[in-house]
């Protein structure tokens, strides 16, 4: 049988443990979006998985957007868009 002293050691352990897990999870969930926010000139807008090993991807790059189908084998580019302005609708409404 177990000792009180070892099974006092494998309660810390485990409390320790689940503290471990916590505390991670409290700090990718509050200060994990700024590390993984997309700063560079590359950015996914959306992705919709349809199945496995096949989704299609909207990408924004500089000023161009992307609509690009992704299998295991290839990548498409299934349709290509210059990005407009927000200012320039405003102002062709008017």
């Amino acid at each position: 049988m177990l000792e009180s002293a070892e099974i006092a050691r494998l309660i810390v352990a485990f409390i320790f443990t689940v503290f471990v897990i916590i505390a991670i999870y409290y700090g990718l969930s509050r200060y994990g979006k700024p590390f993984l926010s997309q700063k560079g000139i590359i950015k996914i807008l959306d992705v919709k998985y349809l199945g496995k090993g096949i989704s299609l991807i909207f990408v924004e790059v500089k000023n161009k957007q992307f609509f690009l189908s992704v299998s295991d084998k290839e990548v498409k580019i299934l349709e290509k868009w210059e990005k407009e302005e927000k200012k320039e609708n405003l102002s062709e409404k008017t």
